[in-house]
């Protein structure tokens, strides 16, 4: 399972290219023992420390049953949305194709066009998408996640961290970790990583986005939507100074809670 980071601005800009992607790769655990890799070359241009992570570990009997997005208090509207994505794309992959083949018309090379003189700016326009229509068709169904608590909020001290300065990317100002900021309020197992997408207020329009992965050679964007090993995830939303929005999305194979 790797991790990863996307960007653009909510809902777009006009004539302007600020559709950015980034992606880090880093932890695992082997045989007790953290290893922990270099980052990858950031290849997200002005964006300084943009990156994405992954933790690979040994699996945990300790995995959370999947739970109604609509009906989790801590969620707000938009996040609870984003945990529903998430399971119409991992149960339902081939249904889900559809939504993003509808987007390819609106592609003239790597602008994607959503209203008059307004467009955004991709690596590899609708090539990217039609290939993701591929995988979507091919891949088996995945098992729904659930959310966490605890994982939401680790995701949202990360958001409440960037927002107001409006800086991007996964490390903390504190130095923090996506393992570090969900231990703050319980036990991970199995795996961790992160996807964060500055920009999309819309929650199809933010898993689509990891599911495409414009610009991101291994996709691993979409390799933390499909993991087999996570079964629940952390949503964090809130508003960003320099893209509007930031989504936090935390992946785990299981979490036990702090009580």
């Amino acid at each position: 399972m790797s991790g990863t980071v996307a960007e653009a601005s909510i809902p777009v800009y006009i004539d302007d290219d600020r559709t950015r992607w980034c992606v880090l790769r880093v932890r695992r655990e082997r045989k007790g023992r953290p290893l922990v890799k270099r980052p990858m070359r950031d290849r997200t241009r002005g964006l300084p420390g943009c990156a994405g992570l992954a933790v690979i570990g040994l699996f945990h009997p300790m995995l959370a049953t999947a739970q109604r997005a609509d009906s989790i208090d801590y969620l707000s509207p938009l996040e609870a949305a984003i945990v529903r994505e998430h399971n119409l794309a991992r149960t339902q992959p081939a249904q889900y194709a559809a939504y993003l083949e509808e987007t390819i018309p609106r592609y003239d090379g790597p602008r994607l066009w959503v209203a008059e003189r307004v467009y955004r700016i991709n690596r590899e326009g609708a090539s990217a998408v039609r290939e993701a229509v591929d995988f979507l068709r091919a891949v088996e169904p995945v098992p729904p996640v659930s959310a966490s608590r605890g994982m939401s909020l680790g995701a949202r001290d990360h958001v409440q961290d960037q927002g107001p300065k409006g800086t991007t990317g996964h490390a903390g100002s504190d130095g923090s970790q996506a393992w570090d900021r969900v231990s703050r309020y319980g036990e991970w197992q199995v795996a961790i990583a992160e996807n964060i997408s500055y920009g999309y207020g819309v929650a199809r329009e933010v898993v689509m986005q990891f599911i495409i992965d414009d610009g991101v050679a291994d996709r691993s964007h979409r390799s933390n939507v499909f993991s087999r090993e996570v079964r629940v995830l952390g949503v964090a939303c809130g508003p960003h100074a320099r893209f509007d929005t930031v989504c936090t999305i935390t992946y785990a194979g299981g979490f036990s809670e702090r009580r």
